[in-house]
């Protein structure tokens, strides 16, 4: 096979084009390729696996705040597990550095890690070093969960939930990228705030879910295409951060910026109507509800599922 190709192909066209060649079922699997998470039967429990990988100058600058970077590797892990209704428990991480990195940087960066697994309740139970041309992380967790939430179960008349607003974290990447100091900015995106609180619910009631890695119309379109139902928000001022709308001063604009905005690790779940009470209460925003027909519908204007893609 020709890389040369690769452009051609959308991420997943090329995740389908691998997957044929690997033996994906097995006893024990609940749920292989095509999830946030896989889920596995071990021990009388489910267990989840995910993992999530950030490369320099693809998903970082050297010159981003190492501890910041740090701490988004294990947020961006754990989210995975959030959105498929379990608990974040263990981690094994593996990087890749230049003979010549600052060791400085390193420790920085693992002291934000450390800072993550803190805040997450995460242990770190190994991993790999290697030497690389450019710096390379990543990290492959576990958790575990009582009812696996995939992307398959939402019907026409649940519930759409968000668990924050969005905006802030393509805010924070945008100051970073033109080398502003503003640290507020920064934290952004730098240190998402996961919605722990929403876990035990999503694990109830939840029929489905997934966390906002690249974009919200983009996301919510591997919802629509895995459950085969549409959406309809009936709220869209409800999906922008307070920030984005401030910073960006005209409604139509941050609403665009916010459906875009990639890396923001917040969860997007549906629910059937009668828990719309109980998940309301907890913190989460009503947002819309799930329609028969196969559109992506938002104050009238139907969009194209458009996420971040890697090729």
């Amino acid at each position: 096979m020709a890389f040369c190709g690769m452009r051609a192909k959308s991420e997943f066209e090329i995740i389908g084009l691998l997957t044929k060649r690997l033996r994906t079922r097995g006893r024990g699997v609940i749920q292989g390729v095509g999830d946030d998470c896989a889920c596995v039967a071990a021990g009388g429990e489910l267990l989840l696996i995910s993992n999530d990988d950030m490369r320099e100058n693809v998903h970082f600058r050297r010159d981003f705040p190492p501890r910041g970077v740090g701490f988004k590797l294990i947020a961006a892990n754990a989210s995975d597990i959030l959105a498929c209704g379990g608990v974040p428990k263990w981690i094994n991480l593996s990087i890749g550095v230049p003979a010549d990195l600052d060791e400085s940087w390193l420790i920085e960066l693992y002291d934000g890690v450390n800072d993550a697994l803190e805040r997450f309740g995460v242990t770190a139970t190994g991993g790999n070093l290697t030497r690389c041309e450019s710096v390379q992380l990543g990290g492959a967790i576990l958790g575990t969960t009582t009812r696996f939430v995939s992307r398959r179960g939402a019907k026409a008349g649940d519930d759409l939930w968000l668990s924050a607003p969005l905006g802030a974290s393509r805010l924070g990447l945008e100051a970073l990228l033109k080398g502003s100091a503003d640290e507020t900015l920064a934290k952004m995106h730098l240190y998402p705030r996961l919605a722990l609180a929403l876990q035990p619910l999503i694990a109830r009631y939840a029929s489905s879910a997934i966390d906002i890695s690249d974009g919200f119309l983009g996301d919510l379109g591997h919802l629509a295409e895995a459950s085969g139902v549409g959406f309809e928000v009936s709220d869209p001022k409800a999906l922008i951060a307070d920030e984005a709308l401030l910073a960006i001063g005209d409604f139509d604009k941050a609403l665009d910026f916010a459906l875009h905005s990639g890396e923001e690790y917040q969860l997007l779940f549906t629910a059937p109507s009668d828990a719309h009470k109980t998940i309301l209460d907890a913190g989460a925003i009503a947002i819309g509800r799930a329609i028969a027909d196969r559109k992506l519908i938002s104050g009238g204007k139907t969009y194209a599922p458009r996420g971040f893609s890697h090729f």
